[in-house]
């Protein structure tokens, strides 16, 4: 496993498949190559690109060696089996969660977009998640557009914030490989953490390989393999790890979380108050992460927060996503 002193260095890469491209397109002269990287099909801009780019592109349509396409099929079943308490766990733990990281924060604080329109940002990450999970899109290729695009994303992101004079470098790059690879295991281990706390039944095989999907679409999103867990054990001690060097209280961490829960309240028709929300988010992270993000609990007794649903009341909200996934709304 990596150690602590190894990770800070983690904190200065960002992608080395990516981030040439996104350079390139940038810096040329045919301004559609930018719209064509982050609004419209980036297959369009294959034959834009110099050979060497093109060698980069073709890495990132490959799956890694080490895919294991049965354990693939178990935990799509599995999302299909939790689908809606795995959105509930991603809005009301993992989330909040990453909000908890001080300096990785500072890029979604930066960025505006959660601040600004945090609830479409949520259906943009269900989307995503969704798409992910489905395991026709592993059999026909659909996988490599869904993570190429966001790959391509978070590397104009880089771009962009790291040339921000208020960007302070002590801080890393902005989505740099630390950061990327702590947000995948909220994506993963901390969800199946937040099952277990609602006591839902998971088994060692379907969490086996749901961190296994999860460390596919990692490797797909660009994560250094040296930080991709292989083990639920390896997971958790990395975790930890990316905890105990994160984890403080900020502005920015806070901020975010009380937009986070603001919005969600909003978005259940205020028909969950802010305290029940926040009741459960504390709840589910703990009391050590509750205080850096400034989340005060009544300790309201757990079956009581099972309760609330309130990841179908969010995601109901908008007809258009569940428009052909009844399985995400269905009792």
């Amino acid at each position: 496993m990596i150690q602590n002193d190894n990770l800070e260095k983690y904190r200065f890469i960002g992608d080395e498949q990516a981030d040439p491209v996104v350079e390139f397109c940038a810096k040329s002269v045919n301004k559609d190559l930018v719209q064509f990287l982050l609004f419209q099909d980036t297959s369009n801009l294959l034959s834009h690109l110099p050979v060497e780019l093109q060698l980069k592109w073709e890495k990132m349509q490959q799956f890694p060696a080490w895919i294991d396409f049965q354990k693939i099929k178990i935990a799509t079943d599995f999302f299909s089996k939790y689908a809606q308490p795995i959105m509930t766990m991603l809005g009301l733990y993992s989330l909040p969660y990453c909000y908890a990281a001080a300096k990785g924060v500072k890029v979604l604080y930066f960025s505006e977009r959660l601040r600004s329109d945090t609830l479409k940002r949520l259906y943009e990450t269900a989307e995503f998640v969704w798409n992910v999970t489905q395991y026709d899109h592993w059999i026909d290729g659909k996988i490599f557009k869904f993570t190429q695009k966001i790959r391509f994303l978070h590397a104009w992101i880089r771009y962009c914030i790291c040339r921000l004079p208020s960007w302070k470098i002590s801080w890393g790059l902005p989505i740099n490989q630390e950061d990327m690879a702590g947000t995948n295991l909220a994506f993963s281990l901390i969800v199946l953490r937040g099952l277990r706390k609602i006591q839902l039944k998971v088994s060692f095989q379907e969490a086996e390989s749901y961190l296994h999907l999860w460390n596919v679409v990692g490797n797909l999103l660009g994560i250094d393999e040296r930080l991709i867990p292989k083990t639920l054990k390896q997971a958790s001690l990395l975790e930890q790890k990316i905890a105990e060097r994160q984890f403080v209280p900020s502005m920015e961490g806070q901020t975010l979380t009380k937009k986070l829960v603001n919005t969600l309240h909003e978005a259940t028709q205020k028909k969950i108050s802010i305290k029940i929300i926040e009741n459960y988010i504390h709840y589910l992270l703990g009391d050590d992460v509750s205080s850096v993000l400034n989340i005060k609990a009544d300790f309201l007794y757990p079956t009581i927060l099972y309760s609330y649903d309130i990841g179908k009341m969010v995601f109901k909200i908008n007809p258009n996503f569940y428009e052909k996934r009844s399985i995400l709304i269905s009792d």
